[in-house]
């Protein structure tokens, strides 16, 4: 998944964008496929709240909620 994939997605420029890069990376050498990377993604984007103990996406939750992305 490219940066531009995620800014697709709905990821906002900027630090957050990095930090989900990094994230998506981690996620793809724990063994998840890029669908499922896609799908929770779009459900934290949807609402981060609920995704904010996710062992592989919680920072990427929780950085979207404290700067104030809606969800």
């Amino acid at each position: 998944m490219t940066r531009r994939d995620l800014i697709d997605l709905g990821i906002p420029p900027g630090e957050v964008l990095g930090l989900a890069s990094f994230l998506v990376r981690n996620a793809r050498e724990r063994g998840l496929e890029p669908e499922e990377i896609r799908t929770r993604l779009q459900s934290l984007l949807k609402s981060p709240e609920d995704h904010l103990e996710d062992a592989c996406f919680g920072s990427l939750a929780k950085a979207l909620r404290a700067g104030g992305h809606p969800g």
